[in-house]
């Protein structure tokens, strides 16, 4: 599965996911949108995993976030992205 991703300043990326199943998995809150007794584990630590992501990479209220909306570091932010998706 192929994912693309353009950034805000016109850098354009593809990535290749090897394992289509585990993205499914952390979005599954996202995917899945009644939540049943059957999926339930699933749907709670899909979010769970989601939210602390976003913390760690993403959310501007966190100063040690590793992604920031106005960095002019693209290659440090390149890795970071990497690092988020592995």
């Amino acid at each position: 599965m192929l994912l693309f991703l353009a950034t805000n300043d016109g850098t354009k990326y593809a990535l290749t996911i090897n394992n289509k199943q585990k993205l499914i998995d952390l979005f599954f809150n996202y995917i899945n949108a009644s939540l049943t007794t059957t999926n339930a584990l699933k749907f709670s630590q899909s979010r769970i995993k989601v939210e602390s992501l976003f913390k760690k990479y993403f959310d501007k209220d966190n100063p040690d976030a590793k992604l920031k909306v106005n960095s002019n570091d693209a290659e440090t932010d390149l890795k970071e992205f990497l690092k988020f998706y592995r």
